[in-house]
């Protein structure tokens, strides 16, 4: 059975929440067959986490995205949008907090993208853009957590 996802509050060095971390045990794991975002929604809509706000707005955005593209909201579809906005040119503007977000949704779509879901040769890209983005300073451990995650699941 896989590990359970959680996120919880880091800090950085001055106390402030910078970062989001799921490699915690304590809840359920994400299901495929629903929509991840909605299940984020589901689970974190309540709270007033800094960190758990970000992921909500990274997922809905990539849910955004989806649909103005026209495509269904599906494991594989959220991946392919979450590697898109890490590797677009933008994403050397995002600070932490949102390279954060952004590498921990990717980490948790990645485990319920169905096997095959992702051809090899799309892999082999989405591997260079997590570790193109991992060799960013500034980025803390729970982002670099979050990306051997996603280069482990991949």
């Amino acid at each position: 059975m896989g590990k359970k996802q959680t996120l919880n509050r880091t800090e950085d060095d001055n106390g402030n929440p910078n970062e989001i971390d799921n490699e915690n045990e304590g809840e359920a794991p994400f299901k495929d067959g629903t929509d991840v975002c909605q299940q984020l929604m589901d689970r974190y809509s309540k709270s007033s986490a800094p960190q758990h706000r970000h992921l909500l707005a990274t997922a809905a955005a990539m849910r955004s995205i989806l649909s103005a593209e026209s495509l269904p909201p599906s494991p594989t579809a959220y991946f392919a949008t979450a590697i898109s906005s890490l590797d677009d040119d933008s994403s050397t503007t995002l600070d932490a907090m949102a390279i954060g977000a952004l590498r921990t949704f990717l980490s948790i779509v990645v485990t319920v993208v169905p096997k095959g879901g992702i051809a090899s040769g799309k892999a082999k890209e989405a591997v260079e853009v997590v570790v193109r983005v991992a060799v960013k300073e500034g980025l803390g451990v729970a982002s670099l957590r979050s990306g051997v995650k996603c280069l482990g699941d991949l």
